[in-house]
């Protein structure tokens, strides 16, 4: 989870996304893998605000995981 955050003329927020680990040794512990995944629900969202003199800008992020 990231928290608000002011960076220049930009106020961010972020929502919460669920991610899961799955660790696997196999062979007797000779051999392991991982499985991860990303946002198993397709929340993860940027959005925020850019404050200028003479306007003010929203934007919304949803980038492909």
């Amino acid at each position: 989870m990231d928290l608000p955050s002011k960076q220049g003329n930009s106020d961010i927020t972020f929502s919460n996304n669920l991610y899961a680990v799955l660790k696997l040794n196999l062979l007797q512990k000779n051999l392991m893998t991982n499985l991860s995944v990303n946002d198993i629900f397709n929340t993860q969202v940027y959005k925020g605000r850019e404050t200028y003199s003479n306007f003010t800008s929203n934007f919304k992020y949803k980038g492909l995981s």
